[in-house]
């Protein structure tokens, strides 16, 4: 019994001592945020772009992040990749940025890419598919009010 009893107490020490597994500071090379509320402006129907906005959501170790993306110019086009504009909000050193790929008036599709500014630099395309509608005499808003899965991943 007493053999027992001491096994039990030298196992359970070791037990306690042991380290504890940390967590992996390898930075994840892969991850999906969900953008929503995507709208378009154009000053003329089919004509330049010129505002873009739209929300994502991350969700982390941390917890949930919101960020406001948006791009305006109202003398012109939205500057196209590699111009790249940055999303506001979430914690401190976390940014989002997005580039627009492409902008098809006349099919109401936008291509962008949304990149997260980690160690490896996620980022991910994705194509919108919007509804639009006259605004204003000649001009056109551009709108997808669902949200979209965006898939993140390191560049090789």
């Amino acid at each position: 019994m007493r053999f027992n009893f001491a096994a039990t107490v030298a196992l359970f020490g070791a037990a306690i001592a042991a380290p504890a597994p940390q967590a992996s500071s390898t930075p994840t090379s892969k991850e999906t945020v969900v953008m929503g509320k995507f709208k378009a402006f154009h000053q003329l129907v089919e004509g330049v772009v010129n505002e873009i906005s739209f929300t994502i959501t991350s969700h982390e170790v941390a917890g949930t992040s919101s960020y406001a993306c948006s791009a305006v110019n109202r003398s012109g086009a939205l500057a196209f990749s590699p111009t790249a504009f940055t999303c506001n909000g979430g914690v401190e050193n976390n940014q989002y940025s997005f580039q627009i790929n492409e902008v098809d008036t006349k099919a109401n599709t936008y291509n962008l890419t949304i990149t997260h500014q980690t160690t490896s630099s996620l980022s991910g395309q994705i194509k919108i598919d919007t509804t639009c509608r006259a605004e204003g005499v000649r001009s056109e808003y551009c709108e997808h009010p669902d949200d979209l899965n965006v898939d993140l991943q390191a560049s090789a």
